[in-house]
């Protein structure tokens, strides 16, 4: 992956991972349920790390299924605290 600016872009995603194995930010909203700003706001306050970013002015960030799953678990397991609480 090459650099620009603060995001990756996915020219050579394939060496590090499978296309299969990533999401864009409209699925990570699926998975997460929230909005597409709302994983916007996770990436730019760091509680969402991209992948990279197709290539373009307006590319989409493209995450790693893996992680959006596992910060879908610590944010239903913290609802799940909240409620018990």
């Amino acid at each position: 992956m090459t650099q620009v600016g603060h995001c990756r872009t996915l020219a050579n995603v394939e060496t590090e991972t499978t296309t299969s194995e990533l999401v864009h930010t409209a699925a990570a909203a699926l998975i997460l349920g929230c909005s597409y700003r709302t994983v916007l706001r996770m990436v730019e306050s760091g509680d969402l790390r991209e992948a990279g970013k197709v290539p373009g002015k307006t590319g989409a960030y493209m995450f790693r299924r893996a992680d959006v799953e596992a910060l879908a678990a610590e944010r239903a397991q913290r609802a799940a605290e909240a409620v018990a609480s």
